[in-house]
Protein backbone atom coordinates (compact mmCIF):
# COMPACT_ATOMS: atom_id res chain seq x y z
CA UNK A 1 0.00 0.00 0.00
CA UNK A 2 1.64 3.40 -1.00
CA UNK A 3 2.15 5.95 1.30
CA UNK A 4 -0.11 8.54 -0.04
CA UNK A 5 -3.31 5.63 0.61
CA UNK A 6 -1.93 4.88 4.59
CA UNK A 7 -1.93 8.20 5.08
CA UNK A 8 -6.00 8.84 4.05
CA UNK A 9 -6.39 6.05 5.66
CA UNK A 10 -4.43 7.47 9.07
CA UNK A 11 -6.62 11.06 9.00
CA UNK A 12 -10.35 9.31 8.12
CA UNK A 13 -9.85 5.73 10.24
CA UNK A 14 -13.29 5.00 9.60
CA UNK A 15 -12.52 4.90 5.48
CA UNK A 16 -12.74 1.59 4.15
CA UNK A 17 -10.87 0.14 0.50
CA UNK A 18 -14.31 0.04 -1.24
CA UNK A 19 -15.24 3.59 0.11
CA UNK A 20 -12.28 5.29 -1.62
CA UNK A 21 -12.60 3.45 -4.73
CA UNK A 22 -16.44 4.84 -4.53
CA UNK A 23 -14.43 8.48 -4.07
CA UNK A 24 -12.22 8.48 -6.62
CA UNK A 25 -14.80 6.63 -9.13
CA UNK A 26 -17.06 9.59 -8.47
CA UNK A 27 -14.25 12.77 -8.47
CA UNK A 28 -12.96 10.51 -12.28
CA UNK A 29 -16.53 10.58 -13.36
CA UNK A 30 -16.79 14.80 -12.93
CA UNK A 31 -13.40 15.41 -14.47
CA UNK A 32 -14.40 13.57 -17.50
CA UNK A 33 -17.83 15.55 -17.41
CA UNK A 34 -15.94 18.46 -17.76
CA UNK A 35 -13.62 17.29 -20.51
CA UNK A 36 -16.19 15.84 -22.77
CA UNK A 37 -17.65 19.77 -22.37
CA UNK A 38 -18.24 20.69 -26.52
CA UNK A 39 -16.16 23.71 -28.13
CA UNK A 40 -19.70 25.60 -28.04
CA UNK A 41 -20.34 25.11 -24.33
CA UNK A 42 -16.85 25.93 -23.33
CA UNK A 43 -17.08 29.23 -26.05
CA UNK A 44 -20.28 30.03 -23.37
CA UNK A 45 -18.42 29.35 -20.38
CA UNK A 46 -15.21 31.42 -21.41
CA UNK A 47 -17.78 34.39 -22.56
CA UNK A 48 -19.56 34.04 -19.13
CA UNK A 49 -16.41 34.41 -17.17
CA UNK A 50 -15.13 37.38 -19.66
CA UNK A 51 -12.45 35.08 -20.96
CA UNK A 52 -13.11 36.79 -24.31
CA UNK A 53 -10.12 35.45 -26.20
CA UNK A 54 -10.39 32.25 -25.31
CA UNK A 55 -14.38 32.42 -25.83
CA UNK A 56 -13.48 33.54 -29.58
CA UNK A 57 -10.96 30.60 -30.28
CA UNK A 58 -13.76 28.09 -29.49
CA UNK A 59 -16.58 29.57 -31.64
CA UNK A 60 -14.36 29.74 -33.99
CA UNK A 61 -13.60 26.06 -34.08
CA UNK A 62 -17.16 25.85 -34.03
CA UNK A 63 -17.57 27.63 -37.19
CA UNK A 64 -14.86 25.84 -38.78
CA UNK A 65 -16.25 22.34 -38.05
CA UNK A 66 -19.71 23.70 -38.37
CA UNK A 67 -20.14 26.28 -41.34
CA UNK A 68 -24.05 26.96 -41.11
CA UNK A 69 -23.99 27.21 -37.17
CA UNK A 70 -25.96 30.68 -36.99
CA UNK A 71 -25.22 31.10 -32.92
CA UNK A 72 -21.81 30.17 -33.34
CA UNK A 73 -21.62 33.38 -35.86
CA UNK A 74 -23.78 35.03 -33.22
CA UNK A 75 -21.30 34.24 -30.42
CA UNK A 76 -18.96 34.99 -31.92
CA UNK A 77 -20.43 38.21 -33.09
CA UNK A 78 -20.75 39.51 -29.04
CA UNK A 79 -17.43 38.81 -28.56
CA UNK A 80 -16.41 40.85 -31.18
CA UNK A 81 -18.27 43.30 -30.09
CA UNK A 82 -16.91 43.27 -26.31
CA UNK A 83 -13.29 43.09 -28.23
CA UNK A 84 -14.02 46.69 -29.83
CA UNK A 85 -13.70 44.87 -33.07
CA UNK A 86 -16.97 46.34 -34.69
CA UNK A 87 -16.34 45.41 -38.25
CA UNK A 88 -15.80 41.43 -37.56
CA UNK A 89 -18.50 41.51 -35.33
CA UNK A 90 -21.57 43.35 -37.46
CA UNK A 91 -19.94 40.75 -40.66
CA UNK A 92 -20.80 37.51 -37.87
CA UNK A 93 -24.02 39.08 -37.01
CA UNK A 94 -24.76 39.98 -40.32
CA UNK A 95 -24.01 36.38 -41.25
CA UNK A 96 -25.74 34.49 -38.34
CA UNK A 97 -28.75 36.03 -39.65
CA UNK A 98 -28.59 35.10 -43.07
CA UNK A 99 -28.10 31.53 -41.90
CA UNK A 100 -30.97 31.93 -39.57
CA UNK A 101 -33.75 34.90 -40.01
CA UNK A 102 -35.71 33.77 -36.69
CA UNK A 103 -32.57 34.30 -34.90
CA UNK A 104 -34.66 36.51 -32.20
CA UNK A 105 -31.38 37.55 -29.70
CA UNK A 106 -29.26 38.57 -33.03
CA UNK A 107 -31.82 41.04 -33.68
CA UNK A 108 -31.48 42.04 -30.55
CA UNK A 109 -27.52 42.51 -30.64
CA UNK A 110 -27.82 44.11 -34.07
CA UNK A 111 -30.35 46.67 -32.17
CA UNK A 112 -27.82 47.18 -29.73
CA UNK A 113 -25.18 48.18 -32.67
CA UNK A 114 -27.29 50.47 -34.44
CA UNK A 115 -28.27 52.24 -30.93
CA UNK A 116 -24.91 52.81 -30.60
CA UNK A 117 -24.37 54.16 -33.95
CA UNK A 118 -27.10 56.89 -33.56
CA UNK A 119 -29.76 55.02 -35.89
CA UNK A 120 -32.34 55.02 -33.67
CA UNK A 121 -35.20 54.27 -36.13
CA UNK A 122 -33.11 51.27 -37.44
CA UNK A 123 -32.36 50.03 -34.02
CA UNK A 124 -36.12 50.25 -33.23
CA UNK A 125 -37.35 48.10 -35.50
CA UNK A 126 -34.64 45.46 -34.80
CA UNK A 127 -35.69 45.26 -31.03
CA UNK A 128 -39.00 44.63 -32.58
CA UNK A 129 -38.62 41.99 -34.37
CA UNK A 130 -36.66 40.48 -31.18
CA UNK A 131 -39.53 41.07 -29.46
CA UNK A 132 -41.79 38.85 -32.15
CA UNK A 133 -39.18 36.19 -31.87
CA UNK A 134 -39.89 35.88 -27.79
CA UNK A 135 -36.95 37.75 -26.51
CA UNK A 136 -37.69 38.85 -23.49
CA UNK A 137 -38.84 42.27 -22.54
CA UNK A 138 -36.37 43.18 -19.93
CA UNK A 139 -33.92 42.28 -22.02
CA UNK A 140 -34.94 44.53 -24.66
CA UNK A 141 -37.27 47.61 -23.70
CA UNK A 142 -34.89 49.41 -21.24
CA UNK A 143 -32.62 50.36 -24.55
CA UNK A 144 -35.57 50.52 -27.02
CA UNK A 145 -36.75 53.07 -24.23
CA UNK A 146 -33.56 55.35 -25.16
CA UNK A 147 -33.87 54.63 -28.63
CA UNK A 148 -37.60 56.15 -28.35
CA UNK A 149 -36.43 58.90 -25.71
CA UNK A 150 -33.83 59.92 -29.20
CA UNK A 151 -36.36 59.90 -31.60
CA UNK A 152 -38.51 62.55 -29.24
CA UNK A 153 -41.33 59.75 -28.21
CA UNK A 154 -41.32 59.87 -24.67
CA UNK A 155 -44.74 58.37 -23.72
CA UNK A 156 -43.38 54.94 -25.93
CA UNK A 157 -40.33 55.25 -23.34
CA UNK A 158 -42.25 55.59 -20.57
CA UNK A 159 -44.31 52.56 -21.30
CA UNK A 160 -41.06 50.21 -22.19
CA UNK A 161 -39.46 51.77 -18.51
CA UNK A 162 -42.30 50.36 -16.53
CA UNK A 163 -42.21 47.52 -18.60
CA UNK A 164 -38.47 46.89 -16.99
CA UNK A 165 -39.71 47.97 -13.54
CA UNK A 166 -42.40 45.22 -13.20
CA UNK A 167 -39.67 42.62 -13.96
CA UNK A 168 -36.39 44.43 -12.52
CA UNK A 169 -37.76 47.16 -10.02
CA UNK A 170 -33.94 47.52 -8.80
CA UNK A 171 -32.67 48.77 -12.71
CA UNK A 172 -31.24 51.81 -12.53
CA UNK A 173 -31.12 52.48 -16.61
CA UNK A 174 -35.05 52.17 -16.31
CA UNK A 175 -35.33 55.12 -14.14
CA UNK A 176 -32.94 56.95 -15.51
CA UNK A 177 -35.04 56.90 -19.10
CA UNK A 178 -38.35 57.23 -17.69
CA UNK A 179 -36.59 60.25 -15.88
CA UNK A 180 -35.50 61.96 -18.67
CA UNK A 181 -39.45 61.14 -20.43
CA UNK A 182 -40.75 62.73 -17.95
CA UNK A 183 -38.29 65.57 -17.82
CA UNK A 184 -39.02 65.67 -21.88
CA UNK A 185 -42.93 65.89 -21.08
CA UNK A 186 -42.58 68.89 -18.21
CA UNK A 187 -43.38 66.52 -15.30
CA UNK A 188 -39.89 67.81 -13.88
CA UNK A 189 -40.62 66.44 -9.64
CA UNK A 190 -41.82 63.12 -11.09
CA UNK A 191 -38.55 62.61 -13.52
CA UNK A 192 -36.71 64.16 -10.04
CA UNK A 193 -37.95 61.29 -7.56
CA UNK A 194 -37.03 58.90 -10.63
CA UNK A 195 -33.23 60.24 -11.20
CA UNK A 196 -33.01 59.81 -6.82
CA UNK A 197 -33.91 56.26 -7.51
CA UNK A 198 -31.40 55.48 -10.17
CA UNK A 199 -29.04 57.01 -7.75
CA UNK A 200 -29.86 55.45 -4.81
CA UNK A 201 -29.11 52.23 -6.78
CA UNK A 202 -25.81 53.42 -8.42
CA UNK A 203 -24.90 56.76 -6.74
CA UNK A 204 -21.63 56.94 -9.25
CA UNK A 205 -24.65 56.66 -12.65
CA UNK A 206 -22.44 59.66 -14.28
CA UNK A 207 -25.55 59.84 -17.52
CA UNK A 208 -28.46 59.88 -14.35
CA UNK A 209 -26.19 62.71 -12.51
CA UNK A 210 -25.72 65.05 -15.48
CA UNK A 211 -29.61 64.34 -16.21
CA UNK A 212 -30.56 64.87 -12.80
CA UNK A 213 -28.63 68.51 -12.57
CA UNK A 214 -30.41 69.85 -15.76
CA UNK A 215 -33.93 68.79 -13.91
CA UNK A 216 -32.40 70.77 -11.18
CA UNK A 217 -31.86 73.64 -13.37
CA UNK A 218 -35.68 73.83 -14.40
CA UNK A 219 -36.65 73.74 -10.91
CA UNK A 220 -34.57 76.48 -10.25
CA UNK A 221 -32.37 74.15 -7.64
CA UNK A 222 -28.71 75.51 -9.09
CA UNK A 223 -26.52 74.58 -6.42
CA UNK A 224 -27.22 70.88 -6.17
CA UNK A 225 -27.17 70.96 -10.29
CA UNK A 226 -23.73 72.43 -9.98
CA UNK A 227 -22.88 69.85 -7.10
CA UNK A 228 -24.38 66.77 -9.33
CA UNK A 229 -22.56 68.32 -12.68
CA UNK A 230 -19.17 68.15 -10.37
CA UNK A 231 -19.62 64.49 -9.02
CA UNK A 232 -19.96 63.63 -12.61
CA UNK A 233 -16.84 64.95 -13.86
CA UNK A 234 -15.63 63.41 -10.56
CA UNK A 235 -16.16 60.02 -11.29
CA UNK A 236 -15.72 60.30 -14.82
CA UNK A 237 -13.12 62.97 -15.69
CA UNK A 238 -12.93 62.10 -19.54
CA UNK A 239 -16.70 61.96 -20.13
CA UNK A 240 -17.58 64.94 -22.26
CA UNK A 241 -21.11 64.96 -21.17
CA UNK A 242 -20.33 65.38 -17.78
CA UNK A 243 -18.09 68.80 -18.78
CA UNK A 244 -20.52 69.81 -20.54
CA UNK A 245 -23.46 69.76 -17.94
CA UNK A 246 -20.88 71.18 -15.30
CA UNK A 247 -20.00 74.09 -17.93
CA UNK A 248 -23.86 74.71 -18.26
CA UNK A 249 -24.89 74.64 -14.99
CA UNK A 250 -21.81 76.65 -13.98
CA UNK A 251 -22.61 79.31 -16.89
CA UNK A 252 -26.47 79.19 -15.15
CA UNK A 253 -25.09 80.62 -11.82
CA UNK A 254 -23.30 83.32 -13.33
CA UNK A 255 -19.32 81.94 -12.95
CA UNK A 256 -18.98 82.20 -16.74
CA UNK A 257 -14.92 82.09 -16.18
CA UNK A 258 -15.05 78.88 -14.96
CA UNK A 259 -17.84 77.34 -17.65
CA UNK A 260 -15.66 78.45 -20.49
CA UNK A 261 -12.79 76.22 -18.66
CA UNK A 262 -15.41 73.35 -18.57
CA UNK A 263 -16.51 73.67 -22.16
CA UNK A 264 -12.55 74.65 -23.06
CA UNK A 265 -11.83 70.81 -21.21
CA UNK A 266 -14.72 69.51 -23.20
CA UNK A 267 -13.20 70.17 -26.87
CA UNK A 268 -9.88 69.14 -25.42
CA UNK A 269 -11.07 65.66 -24.57
CA UNK A 270 -12.79 65.48 -28.10
CA UNK A 271 -11.66 67.81 -30.84
CA UNK A 272 -13.50 65.21 -33.22
CA UNK A 273 -16.99 65.35 -31.56
CA UNK A 274 -18.93 68.04 -32.85
CA UNK A 275 -21.20 68.68 -29.64
CA UNK A 276 -18.56 70.43 -27.38
CA UNK A 277 -18.19 73.03 -29.92
CA UNK A 278 -21.42 73.47 -30.66
CA UNK A 279 -22.15 73.84 -26.83
CA UNK A 280 -19.46 76.39 -26.27
CA UNK A 281 -19.99 78.06 -29.27
CA UNK A 282 -23.69 78.84 -27.86
CA UNK A 283 -22.55 79.80 -24.35
CA UNK A 284 -20.00 81.90 -26.53
CA UNK A 285 -23.07 83.68 -28.47
CA UNK A 286 -25.14 84.09 -25.29
CA UNK A 287 -22.46 86.08 -23.28
CA UNK A 288 -21.41 88.26 -26.71
CA UNK A 289 -18.10 89.01 -25.86
CA UNK A 290 -16.22 87.15 -28.38
CA UNK A 291 -18.21 86.82 -31.41
CA UNK A 292 -15.95 86.05 -33.63
CA UNK A 293 -15.20 82.81 -31.37
CA UNK A 294 -18.79 81.76 -31.18
CA UNK A 295 -18.80 81.87 -35.09
CA UNK A 296 -16.44 79.73 -35.54
CA UNK A 297 -16.79 77.40 -33.10
CA UNK A 298 -20.39 76.74 -34.81
CA UNK A 299 -19.06 76.74 -38.29
CA UNK A 300 -16.36 74.00 -36.73
CA UNK A 301 -19.55 71.50 -35.52
CA UNK A 302 -21.31 71.85 -38.63
CA UNK A 303 -18.31 70.51 -40.85
CA UNK A 304 -17.82 67.97 -38.10
CA UNK A 305 -21.66 66.97 -38.19
CA UNK A 306 -23.22 68.70 -41.47
CA UNK A 307 -26.72 66.80 -41.07
CA UNK A 308 -26.84 69.68 -38.12
CA UNK A 309 -28.38 71.60 -40.81
CA UNK A 310 -32.02 70.11 -41.19
CA UNK A 311 -32.91 70.72 -38.10
CA UNK A 312 -34.41 74.23 -38.33
CA UNK A 313 -33.54 74.81 -34.41
CA UNK A 314 -30.06 74.25 -35.60
CA UNK A 315 -30.42 76.63 -38.76
CA UNK A 316 -31.85 79.40 -36.80
CA UNK A 317 -28.70 79.19 -34.29
CA UNK A 318 -26.53 79.15 -37.48
CA UNK A 319 -28.02 81.95 -38.90
CA UNK A 320 -28.28 84.43 -35.44
CA UNK A 321 -24.48 83.46 -35.38
CA UNK A 322 -24.40 85.30 -38.71
CA UNK A 323 -26.24 87.93 -37.65
CA UNK A 324 -29.03 86.97 -40.22
CA UNK A 325 -31.84 87.53 -38.28
CA UNK A 326 -35.23 87.75 -40.11
CA UNK A 327 -33.45 83.87 -41.61
CA UNK A 328 -33.33 83.05 -37.98
CA UNK A 329 -37.00 84.65 -37.27
CA UNK A 330 -38.16 82.22 -39.96
CA UNK A 331 -36.46 79.46 -38.79
CA UNK A 332 -37.51 79.46 -35.45
CA UNK A 333 -41.11 79.84 -36.78
CA UNK A 334 -40.60 76.94 -38.49
CA UNK A 335 -39.72 74.47 -35.76
CA UNK A 336 -42.66 75.92 -33.51
CA UNK A 337 -44.79 74.83 -36.78
CA UNK A 338 -43.06 71.62 -36.57
CA UNK A 339 -43.25 71.56 -32.78
CA UNK A 340 -45.27 73.46 -30.73
CA UNK A 341 -44.22 72.44 -27.67
CA UNK A 342 -40.64 73.07 -27.97
CA UNK A 343 -39.93 75.55 -24.68
CA UNK A 344 -36.59 76.49 -26.29
CA UNK A 345 -37.92 77.49 -29.36
CA UNK A 346 -40.60 79.62 -28.65
CA UNK A 347 -38.16 81.46 -25.83
CA UNK A 348 -35.40 81.92 -28.76
CA UNK A 349 -38.10 83.79 -30.94
CA UNK A 350 -39.38 86.07 -28.38
CA UNK A 351 -35.60 87.03 -27.76
CA UNK A 352 -35.58 87.56 -31.44
CA UNK A 353 -38.62 89.80 -31.26
CA UNK A 354 -37.06 91.67 -28.16
CA UNK A 355 -33.50 92.55 -30.82
CA UNK A 356 -35.82 93.44 -33.27
CA UNK A 357 -37.60 96.00 -31.04
CA UNK A 358 -41.33 94.18 -30.91
CA UNK A 359 -41.12 93.67 -27.24
CA UNK A 360 -45.39 93.16 -27.78
CA UNK A 361 -44.81 90.00 -29.88
CA UNK A 362 -42.45 88.78 -27.52
CA UNK A 363 -44.48 89.36 -24.94
CA UNK A 364 -47.18 86.98 -26.03
CA UNK A 365 -45.09 84.16 -26.64
CA UNK A 366 -43.22 84.62 -23.32
CA UNK A 367 -46.64 84.75 -21.49
CA UNK A 368 -47.17 81.16 -23.15
CA UNK A 369 -44.22 80.05 -21.59
CA UNK A 370 -45.37 81.47 -17.92
CA UNK A 371 -48.20 79.36 -17.91
CA UNK A 372 -46.09 76.48 -16.93
CA UNK A 373 -45.37 75.69 -13.60
CA UNK A 374 -42.15 75.14 -13.93
CA UNK A 375 -40.37 78.28 -15.72
CA UNK A 376 -36.63 79.35 -15.98
CA UNK A 377 -35.23 82.39 -14.97
CA UNK A 378 -34.23 83.17 -18.69
CA UNK A 379 -37.65 83.85 -19.66
CA UNK A 380 -39.08 85.56 -16.71
CA UNK A 381 -35.96 87.89 -17.24
CA UNK A 382 -36.79 87.86 -20.96
CA UNK A 383 -40.30 89.04 -19.61
CA UNK A 384 -39.29 91.39 -17.38
CA UNK A 385 -37.63 93.02 -20.22
CA UNK A 386 -40.05 93.25 -22.21
CA UNK A 387 -42.50 94.61 -19.93
CA UNK A 388 -39.85 97.52 -19.61
CA UNK A 389 -39.61 98.18 -23.11
CA UNK A 390 -43.64 98.51 -23.17
CA UNK A 391 -43.43 101.10 -19.94
CA UNK A 392 -44.72 98.60 -17.37
CA UNK A 393 -42.13 99.28 -14.78
CA UNK A 394 -44.07 96.91 -11.94
CA UNK A 395 -43.96 94.15 -14.04
CA UNK A 396 -40.33 93.87 -14.64
CA UNK A 397 -39.70 94.64 -10.92
CA UNK A 398 -42.01 91.49 -9.96
CA UNK A 399 -41.05 89.23 -13.08
CA UNK A 400 -37.25 90.48 -11.44
CA UNK A 401 -37.87 89.46 -8.11
CA UNK A 402 -39.09 86.32 -9.64
CA UNK A 403 -35.86 84.88 -11.55
CA UNK A 404 -33.57 86.46 -8.20
CA UNK A 405 -35.44 83.83 -6.00
CA UNK A 406 -34.12 80.99 -8.22
CA UNK A 407 -30.59 83.00 -9.23
CA UNK A 408 -28.50 86.05 -9.73
CA UNK A 409 -27.00 84.26 -12.31
CA UNK A 410 -25.19 87.21 -14.92
CA UNK A 411 -26.45 90.00 -12.95
CA UNK A 412 -29.15 90.70 -16.11
CA UNK A 413 -31.94 90.69 -13.13
CA UNK A 414 -30.33 93.19 -11.24
CA UNK A 415 -29.56 95.43 -14.17
CA UNK A 416 -33.34 95.18 -15.30
CA UNK A 417 -34.75 95.71 -11.96
CA UNK A 418 -31.99 98.55 -10.77
CA UNK A 419 -33.07 100.14 -14.04
CA UNK A 420 -36.92 100.09 -13.32
CA UNK A 421 -36.08 101.59 -9.62
CA UNK A 422 -34.34 104.68 -11.41
CA UNK A 423 -37.30 104.91 -13.81
CA UNK A 424 -39.94 105.52 -11.04
CA UNK A 425 -37.37 107.30 -9.31
CA UNK A 426 -35.61 105.38 -6.91
CA UNK A 427 -31.95 105.76 -7.63
CA UNK A 428 -30.62 104.68 -4.50
CA UNK A 429 -32.38 101.12 -5.24
CA UNK A 430 -31.53 101.46 -8.71
CA UNK A 431 -27.44 102.47 -7.93
CA UNK A 432 -27.68 99.15 -5.73
CA UNK A 433 -28.95 96.60 -8.12
CA UNK A 434 -26.88 98.15 -11.00
CA UNK A 435 -23.82 98.19 -9.06
CA UNK A 436 -24.79 94.05 -8.07
CA UNK A 437 -25.42 93.64 -12.16
CA UNK A 438 -21.45 95.03 -12.26
CA UNK A 439 -20.21 93.13 -9.36
CA UNK A 440 -21.74 89.45 -11.09
CA UNK A 441 -20.50 90.21 -14.75
CA UNK A 442 -17.95 92.97 -14.98
CA UNK A 443 -18.24 92.45 -18.37
CA UNK A 444 -21.83 93.85 -18.35
CA UNK A 445 -21.20 96.69 -21.00
CA UNK A 446 -25.10 97.81 -20.37
CA UNK A 447 -25.09 98.01 -17.23
CA UNK A 448 -21.86 100.21 -17.38
CA UNK A 449 -23.62 102.25 -19.39
CA UNK A 450 -26.52 102.93 -17.41
CA UNK A 451 -24.94 103.49 -13.66
CA UNK A 452 -22.33 106.22 -15.77
CA UNK A 453 -25.51 107.78 -16.84
CA UNK A 454 -26.99 108.28 -13.30
CA UNK A 455 -23.85 108.86 -11.74
CA UNK A 456 -23.79 111.86 -14.46
CA UNK A 457 -27.44 112.72 -13.67
CA UNK A 458 -26.67 113.12 -10.05
CA UNK A 459 -23.32 115.00 -11.09
CA UNK A 460 -20.98 112.82 -9.81
CA UNK A 461 -19.18 113.50 -13.10
CA UNK A 462 -15.72 111.09 -12.13
CA UNK A 463 -17.38 107.69 -11.29
CA UNK A 464 -19.47 108.68 -14.29
CA UNK A 465 -16.69 108.90 -16.68
CA UNK A 466 -14.90 106.06 -14.56
CA UNK A 467 -17.91 103.65 -15.80
CA UNK A 468 -18.00 104.86 -19.46
CA UNK A 469 -14.64 104.49 -19.90
CA UNK A 470 -15.05 100.50 -18.76
CA UNK A 471 -17.77 100.89 -21.12
CA UNK A 472 -16.13 102.14 -23.98
CA UNK A 473 -13.04 99.15 -23.51
CA UNK A 474 -15.65 96.72 -23.88
CA UNK A 475 -16.96 94.98 -27.19
CA UNK A 476 -20.14 95.52 -28.42
CA UNK A 477 -22.31 93.07 -27.23
CA UNK A 478 -23.84 90.70 -29.80
CA UNK A 479 -27.64 90.16 -30.18
CA UNK A 480 -28.19 87.40 -27.14
CA UNK A 481 -26.33 90.01 -24.60
CA UNK A 482 -28.10 93.00 -26.40
CA UNK A 483 -31.18 91.52 -25.50
CA UNK A 484 -32.01 93.75 -22.59
CA UNK A 485 -30.67 96.89 -23.96
CA UNK A 486 -32.61 98.71 -21.09
CA UNK A 487 -32.42 102.52 -21.29
CA UNK A 488 -33.33 105.11 -18.90
CA UNK A 489 -34.98 108.62 -19.86
CA UNK A 490 -34.91 110.54 -16.27
CA UNK A 491 -37.61 113.14 -18.42
CA UNK A 492 -40.32 110.51 -17.71
CA UNK A 493 -39.18 109.92 -14.42
CA UNK A 494 -43.05 110.57 -12.16
CA UNK A 495 -41.61 112.52 -9.11
CA UNK A 496 -37.89 113.67 -8.10
CA UNK A 497 -35.56 111.10 -7.14
CA UNK A 498 -36.25 110.15 -3.30
CA UNK A 499 -32.56 110.31 -2.71
CA UNK A 500 -31.48 113.55 -4.85
CA UNK A 501 -28.52 115.11 -3.25
CA UNK A 502 -27.39 118.61 -3.32
CA UNK A 503 -25.11 117.61 -6.26
CA UNK A 504 -27.72 117.09 -8.59
CA UNK A 505 -29.55 120.22 -8.09
CA UNK A 506 -26.60 121.50 -9.79
CA UNK A 507 -26.39 119.52 -12.63
CA UNK A 508 -30.35 120.71 -13.90
CA UNK A 509 -31.91 117.48 -12.93
CA UNK A 510 -34.50 118.16 -15.84
CA UNK A 511 -32.02 117.80 -18.36
CA UNK A 512 -30.53 114.26 -19.48
CA UNK A 513 -27.78 112.77 -20.61
CA UNK A 514 -28.51 111.43 -24.09
CA UNK A 515 -29.92 108.05 -23.69
CA UNK A 516 -29.39 104.47 -25.76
Amino acid sequence: MSLAVKTVFRVFPGLTVVSLLALLAINTSSVSAASEKTPFEQGIAAYNQDHFTNAAEHFSKVIQAEPNNAEAYWWRARVQFNHGKLIEARRDLAQALRLNPDLGPAYRSRGLDLARQGRYREAILDFNKALSLGVPEKDVCATRAGCFLAENRPKEAIADCNRVLQHNPNNAVAYHNRAIALHFTGHYDKALDDFNMALSINPKYVPALCERANTYSYLGKLKEAVVDATNATKYAPHDVTSWLTRAEMLYRIGDLETSMAAYDTAVRLSPSNYKPYWKRGIAEMTVGTDIEKARWDLHKAVELKPELMRDPTNRAILHEVDNDIQKAIGAWESALAIDPSDRSARERLALLYMVTGRPAKAAVELDKLLQSSNVHDTVMLLRASAAYQMGDTQRAITECNRALKITAGTGNAYMIRGTAHCQEGDLEKGLADLTEAIRLNPHNRSALGLRSRIYEYLGKSELAAADRAREISLPLPFMFAATHRITWDPNKMPRLPKNQNSASTTSSPGRAPATR
